[in-house]
């Protein structure tokens, strides 16, 4: 720096006005100029400082020896120091006791469990298939796949006699169909099924969706193109009633008229 190192690190430390930086214990300090607190401070030797000062020297370039760990994404091999608001596992059990004890006391719980999870995964279970076989398997084994060559031949000539199946999702005519009120779950070709109760949409989007099905399925068996049945009349000459919510083409843009003859002239 081409300066006397007296010059940087005085005999008689303090800090200067204007400072802002941290200073120990200085908000506690009262009846003194800021300069005289701080030569106070920094050679109280009851006051802990920090070994690394802010003009630290430029020829040591060596770690200090209190230098925390390098951070992998993991807070077990370090201090959780009070206002720390990252996660600590199983910290909110702990209750009635300062933050660094709950702190060191889950992580100790948090490493235990985690070796027992680890102990745990290495003891064989017994494994209970579909098809009612049981077999003793450890979890962290893995079986290498082996290849199975599958024969070579005409595959179309050996299925030709078989008849087509109908879809797995298809039910039998003679089978009620239940739907539950309130069900907020996907139902095929429900959206095409308009100015219906819930149940009875229900029953007719289930109905268009397996005869698609057995149509993608059995192209050529039908002998008739595949319809959807026509949809009930909504709209009709009449008009619609009072107070009906529903969506009217063009009744917006109708002024003057009764809600029935809005309705009328608006769809015919």
């Amino acid at each position: 720096l081409g300066m006397d190192r007296h010059s940087l690190f005085p005999a008689d430390p303090y800090f200067i006005p204007g400072y802002g930086g941290f200073c120990p214990q200085f908000q506690f300090q009262i009846g003194h100029s800021y300069g005289a607190t701080t030569h106070n401070l920094l050679t109280d030797p009851r006051v802990r400082q920090n070994r690394s000062t802010v003009l630290s020297p430029t020829t040591n370039l060596e770690k200090p020896p209190d230098a925390l760990p390098a951070i992998k994404g993991t807070i077990k091999g370090l201090r959780a120091i009070p206002g720390y608001s990252g996660c600590i596992p199983l910290r909110k059990d702990l209750h009635g006791s300062p933050y660094c004890s709950e702190s060191a006391a889950a992580k100790e719980k948090f490493l235990r469990l985690r070796r027992q999870q680890d102990s745990n995964r290495e003891r064989p279970v017994l494994l209970t298939y579909s098809d009612g076989s049981e077999r003793i398997s450890v979890i962290n084994k893995t079986v290498p796949l082996t290849a199975k060559p599958l024969p070579s031949g005409d595959w179309a000539g050996r299925t030709a006699h078989l008849d087509p199946k109908p879809s797995s999702l298809a039910r039998d005519r003679d089978t009620p169909l239940r739907a539950i009120a309130g069900y907020t779950g996907f139902v095929p070709t429900y959206r095409w099924s308009l100015a219906q109760s819930y149940q009875p949409a229900v029953r007719e989007a289930m109905g268009n969706f397996d005869h698609n099905q057995f149509i993608l399925q059995n192209p050529g068996k039908t002998g008739e193109t595949a319809r959807l049945p026509s949809l009930p009349e909504l709209y009709t000459k009449t008009g619609m009633l009072p107070h009906y919510t529903g969506f009217i083409p063009g009744v917006r843009y109708k002024h003057g008229l009764t809600f029935g003859q809005s309705s009328r002239e608006s769809y015919w």
